[in-house]
């Protein structure tokens, strides 16, 4: 059946935030299908981009259309116009051809998906929070690196225009008894891993790795890193992200 509802952008940021806080409780508060149809229907009316993929209005999940990662490097993807007030996040760009750009109206809905999961998923993050990243401050189109400010205000970051200082990691594991929360790309922690003589975490730490060494000069497949991060760090936990500019998901 075609969803007929018409509201606007704030009633179904309301939807969806009831929905993040209910669902992960395992009682979400509607099906899914139909928030998702709701959804692209709204971008398919305030979206040139949404129309042209899809003009006619969906009614199942299965017609929303998957958008092509390159438009967010070609085209303004989005329901918000370029005067209206808005945060735009930058794709890494390490696959060439520019970077992919997604805007939004404000960062509500990705701080609270990302905290609840993020909690939902350690148990708890760490009071200590380094991070092989740039900071967000210098850098606001990083969704990585605004995401990871979320966890705490007070971040070691270690990285400066994505440069890494010489043993910058090993300092600042040195510096504290307390656990660790470690978030870094592989990319970097790999580069650490074989710079630096990093010493063990202290106990009950926890090492996030994300992404993937794509359109960079250092190669090392998944397992070999992680079993680096096992053998050198010895965190307590090893959780792996994925997260995608594009669909500002970061899981």
């Amino acid at each position: 059946m075609t969803s007929s509802w018409t509201g606007d952008a704030k009633e179904l940021a309301d939807r969806i935030s009831l929905f993040l806080r209910s669902a992960i409780t395992g009682s979400p508060s509607e099906p899914f299908f139909q928030l998702a149809c709701d959804v692209a229907n709204f971008q398919r009316l305030h979206s040139s981009v949404a129309a042209a993929l899809h003009p006619e209005p969906i009614s199942n999940i299965d017609q929303i259309p998957a958008v092509p990662v390159s438009l967010f490097k070609d085209l303004r993807v989005g329901t918000i116009a370029e005067n209206e007030p808005h945060h735009t996040f930058l794709t890494s760009g390490t696959t060439g051809g520019g970077r992919g750009a997604h805007h939004l109206r404000n960062t509500t809905l990705y701080d609270l998906g990302s905290l609840l999961w993020a909690n939902h998923i350690t148990g708890g993050i760490p009071d200590k929070v380094i991070a092989l990243l740039d900071d967000p401050l210098r850098h606001p189109e990083s969704s990585l690196s605004h995401m990871v400010r979320l966890f705490n205000s007070d971040v070691t970051w270690l990285l400066k225009d994505g440069v890494r200082q010489p043993n910058a990691l090993t300092d600042a594991i040195q510096q504290t008894d307390q656990p660790i929360f470690l978030a870094a790309t592989a990319f970097a922690l790999g580069f650490a891993l074989a710079d630096e003589d990093l010493p063990t975490l202290p106990p009950h730490s926890i090492v996030m790795v994300t992404g993937g060494f794509k359109g960079r000069d250092l190669e090392m497949d998944d397992a070999t890193l992680y079993a680096q991060v096992q053998a050198q760090l010895q965190p307590s936990r090893l959780i792996t992200e994925y997260g995608m500019t594009e669909l500002s998901s970061q899981l």
